[in-house]
């Protein structure tokens, strides 16, 4: 059996900003994980984009068609696992995906995105 591979990203949300810098999977990753450190409280979502950040679209949630949401507040820190809802956007290099936020009015914040395949 071939040795899966970890990779892990850092994106930031900026002091007062609403999303984070991009980050992008390979085609061979499959588990997709997030760890969020305690945050401004609101929700966190996640977009997408297929040209290079010229156009951000929100993910959404296959159980009712509105904007995924990947953490309900961010008040708390914790680990999610987000596999089932970006296993589409592999291996092209214009692809990206960003978090969305309430604004970090308390500083910037790192979010550790976790990738294994």
């Amino acid at each position: 059996m071939a040795k899966m591979d970890n990779r892990k990203q850092v994106v930031t949300v900026a002091s007062s900003g609403t999303v984070s810098t991009g980050f992008t999977l390979q085609a061979h990753e499959i588990f997709i994980g997030a760890i969020f450190p305690d945050m401004d409280v609101g929700t966190v979502g996640l977009e997408y984009t297929q040209d290079s950040g010229a156009n951000w679209h929100p993910i959404l949630d296959p159980a009712d068609g509105d904007d995924l949401l990947v953490v309900k507040s961010g008040a708390d820190p914790g680990v999610i696992d987000i596999s089932d809802f970006i296993r589409f956007a592999h291996a092209n290099k214009h692809h990206q995906l960003r978090f969305t936020c309430a604004s970090q009015t308390s500083g910037a914040v790192n979010i550790t995105v976790l990738t294994k395949g």
